[in-house]
């Protein structure tokens, strides 16, 4: 589809021509060409939206247009394309979004807000499109596909059915279905799947896969089923056998994760990628403001060996391809203009940006603001916690239940428990721990303990690397669920936050149960964020009072308030920089095991442990 079909393109074919002047034109410049390769010194006419014509220094026969703009011999780039980003995860909202990363030459995103979806369901998604239309950058949106990422293993905010999913996609704005999550029940051909999936087959939209370590006859089911690309490669062979099969892959680097490099060397020797592009997922506002957005990505692969304009064409031409933008991601006659000058060919802050003609950002400089009353477009969400109040709901009671084994404590009553625990008598009990990142690898590990009991409860003291981590249904079902963990890093106190994917529910690590209630209320007066304590005083909070997990703050104040959290919060961790380590603790559709509000999960099962007994 061309982005500017619906725009009468009669003048710009009179400009082209010489038949009427164009507004304006960039020379002494070098164009990047990412449909043939080169690099030369070329004159680029733009009339409105568009790219008039590309010519030879001195050689445009063209009227002189009514501006000539300088480049300094800087490069021409396109601007960038992001494939694949939750905005919420920035913890902006789409307007300050925008006014972040255009001074980092990206001009266009395909965005998937299922993390406000969680939260507040259609009408944050509706919202997210309506804040994003106060500013330029070209914005486009997913539908979200798994809402919630599994019904049977978590509860949230909210539920997308088949047909709430047909009204989003009736939205001009709305290109297609966004990361479809639930491969099990995709290559299980469960109804809820099938169903949504038939909502962007039937309009013959695009279906955003999320496939980490599916392989064999999984990997070929969940292509049958319809599935476009996916963003979750972990290793140079995944990489490689998806592109094999396909598939158009988003290679990433996120502030949660970063594989580019293993992913690059699986593809250092196929000679066709054009099934690759460049996306950064979850990436919070600090990273932005500091080190860039997609030009970081982009940065770091040419870091990593691959050549840079093939690194600027993944994040271009590629991405353009992948949607099909036909009008995006080169710089020829009859593409929209959107263009980086750059000093040079690496990734880092171009000095001026134009999106559809006009200049966006210099220096830096975003040249839009966002309307004053944007965020205000968000409704406030209630923080509810009432079943962490009841005494003993911060513990793990040691005590029988479902059959005579104990277990953790979940479940909407504060006295219940899974079964998950083979024996128990007076003295120990044999609980399930959880063990982060296990081995350092991307997953939680986990294992049967025997721990001590005392006074009905499993007793944690002694034991600095053991904490606990408690999921808490904020949205007022009453659920939650207390599991111990390994290898956290906490060391005192507790931490409490509610970005927290997909469902957002409200998470604490805590060594010391009181600590933990007051991080809990002090988040629940904010209406979400996050807050560290220790010894019943509040070390830092940051507060996200827009569905709990995004700022009404730019990005300056923003990256500033997260700086000065992740100093103060540092204070209860061996290590520092744990803003974003444990938001996917409670991630039900991630192997590895998992903790939900309703339970520990095995991830590569889809089931609960107890149901494992």
């Amino acid at each position: 589809m061309r982005i500017s079909s619906h725009a009468d393109r009669s003048r710009l074919v009179d400009a082209a021509a010489g038949r009427i002047p164009c507004d304006l034109r960039i020379v002494n410049c070098r164009l990047a060409n990412v449909i043939t390769g080169e690099v030369y010194p070329a004159e680029v006419s733009l009339f409105q939206q568009w790219i008039a014509s590309v010519d030879e220094p001195g050689s445009c026969a063209l009227p002189a247009p009514a501006q000539i703009f300088d480049a300094e011999g800087a490069y021409l780039i396109p601007g960038f394309i992001d494939t694949h980003i939750h905005v919420e995860s920035t913890m902006l909202t789409p307007s300050h979004f925008a006014e972040a990363v255009l001074p980092w030459g990206t001009t266009t995103v395909v965005t998937d807000p299922h993390e406000i979806a969680n939260v507040l369901g259609t009408e944050g998604v509706l919202h997210m499109a309506e804040d994003a239309s106060s500013m330029p950058l070209r914005h486009f949106i997913l539908a979200p596909s798994c809402v919630p990422a599994n019904p049977a293993l978590e509860t949230g905010g909210a539920v997308l059915t088949p047909q709430d999913i047909r009204l989003l996609l009736e939205h001009p704005n709305i290109l297609g279905l966004g990361e479809v999550m639930d491969f099990d029940g995709v290559c299980r051909n469960e109804p809820r799947m099938q169903e949504e999936l038939r909502c962007g087959l039937d309009k013959d939209l695009f279906l955003q896969g999320h496939a980490p370590r599916l392989e064999g006859p999984a990997l070929a089911s969940y292509l049958c089923a319809g599935i476009d690309s996916d963003h979750e490669c972990r290793s140079g062979e995944e990489c490689l056998n998806k592109l094999r099969l396909g598939m158009h892959v988003n290679l990433k680097s996120t502030s949660l994760s970063n594989h580019l490099a293993q992913t690059l060397e699986g593809i250092r020797d196929v000679p066709w990628r054009d099934r690759i592009s460049l996306c950064t997922d979850d990436v919070h506002a600090q990273t932005i403001l500091t080190r860039g957005h997609l030009n970081r990505v982009v940065g770091e692969a040419i870091g990593h060996g691959l050549p840079a304009l093939e690194a600027i064409r993944f994040a271009t031409l590629h991405a353009a391809r992948e949607y099909g933008f036909r009008d995006l991601g080169a710089i020829a006659p009859g593409f929209l203009a959107d263009i980086q000058l750059v000093r040079e060919l690496d990734g880092g802050q171009p000095e001026h940006v134009f999106l559809g003609g006009q200049l966006a950002a210099s220096h830096g400089q975003c040249l839009f603001s966002p309307p004053e009353q944007a965020a205000g477009l968000f409704p406030q969400v209630e923080i509810h916690m009432e079943q962490l109040r009841r005494p003993g709901a911060l513990g793990i009671a040691a005590v029988t239940a479902g059959g005579g084994v104990p277990g953790i404590s979940a479940g909407a009553d504060p006295d219940s428990a899974s079964g998950i625990a083979a024996e128990t008598d007076k003295d120990s009990a044999s609980i399930f721990v959880l063990l982060y990142k296990e081995n350092g690898g991307p997953f939680n590990g986990g294992r049967y303990e025997r721990l001590p009991v005392s006074q009905g409860f499993v007793d944690f003291s002694g034991d600095e690397d053991l904490c606990r981590m408690c999921v808490c249904n904020r949205y007022g079902s009453g659920e939650k669920a207390v599991a111990p963990m390994r290898g956290s890093g906490l060391l005192r106190g507790a931490y409490a936050f509610t970005v927290s994917h997909d469902s957002h529910n409200l998470v604490i690590l805590y060594h010391d149960e009181a600590d933990a209630l007051l991080a809990a209320e002090r988040i629940r007066e904010m209406g979400g964020g996050y807050a560290a304590v220790c010894g019943g005083k509040i070390l830092a909070d940051l507060a996200l009072p827009v569905g709990g997990i995004m700022s009404r703050h730019p990005v300056q104040k923003l990256a500033e308030e997260i700086h000065h959290f992740e100093q103060a919060a540092a204070e209860l961790f061996a290590f520092p920089g744990n803003l974003l380590r444990f938001a996917t603790s409670s991630l039900s559709v991630l192997p590895g095991y998992i903790l939900t509000d309703r339970g520990i999960v095995d991830g590569k099962l889809q089931k609960f442990v107890d149901e494992q007994q």
